[in-house]
């Protein structure tokens, strides 16, 4: 385990309004909700966090979790159980032990490495997946997660997206529309590689759709097509519900 020495510095701010109702004290000390702290931070208080060793994986290789303490006080907690979600959020892998630990700020625990199989053994589908970590406390409970992708071998990982707006009519822009027509939207990217062999969507569908939804890459948004892929409308979800589908380039140059 490894120990790091934190110093953290506290900036306070206090505003002071002054009134004839009464003195500033007494309005203070009244409040029993206020906190103010001038020589010494507050405490954060222990913090969990989770990481994995890398950001993207290869199919097949072994995907360390680390726990770590990033608090300022001591962590004290039974477990850990650890559990992956793919991004349908369903879960993949779940494991638990019966173990306590002490951990002082900056000590961490290493999960033994999981080696992308599900419970039933099976090696798990390329894409997004969350590291979940649970801590049980005497008092409260901790818990985290950390994104991370496992990618097709030879795959390297350019940019990816993780946010979108829920409350959109659709995942990406406000627009009014009908259900019935055929809806084209653009996202610009600039790539770093010179190949581009996959692009991965967070989409859904409206229960009518039977066309396939076409993704096509280009230089320029009124350009010619540099590449095109298309996935069939019985893949996607159906409105409200979306979900991650991948759209498979073959390894098309962008560069």
């Amino acid at each position: 385990m490894n120990k790091v020495n934190c110093i953290i510095v506290g900036v306070v701010v206090i505003t002071l309004v002054m009134s004839t109702a009464g003195p500033l004290v007494s309005s203070m000390t009244e409040n029993k909700k206020s906190e103010i702290c001038v020589k010494n931070p507050c405490s954060m208080g222990p913090i969990l966090e989770v990481t994995t060793d890398k950001l993207v994986y290869n199919m097949g290789q072994l995907v360390t979790i680390f726990l770590t303490n990033v608090g300022d006080e001591t962590l004290s907690g039974g477990g850990p159980i650890i559990t992956i979600y793919n991004a349908q959020e369903e879960i993949v892998y779940q494991e638990a032990t019966n173990c306590w630990y002490e951990l002082e700020p900056g000590e961490y625990i290493e999960w033994l490495p999981w080696d992308q199989t599900n419970q039933q053994g099976q090696q798990v589908s390329t894409g997004k997946y969350v590291a979940e970590g649970f801590l049980s406390g005497d008092e409260e409970n901790y818990v985290d997660d950390a994104i991370f992708f496992i990618s097709k071998i030879g795959d390297e990982l350019d940019q990816y997206q993780t946010n979108y707006d829920e409350y959109c009519t659709a995942p990406i822009g406000y627009f009014p529309y009908n259900t019935t027509w055929n809806v084209s939207i653009a996202q610009s990217f600039t790539p770093t590689k010179e190949i581009l062999t996959r692009v991965e969507l967070y989409v859904g569908k409206n229960v009518t759709a039977y066309i396939p939804y076409v993704l096509a890459i280009r230089d320029n948004l009124t350009g010619e097509n540099l590449t095109l892929a298309s996935v069939n409308p019985d893949e996607f979800m159906v409105f409200p519900n979306i979900s991650w589908i991948e759209f498979d380039f073959d390894g098309h140059p962008i560069a």
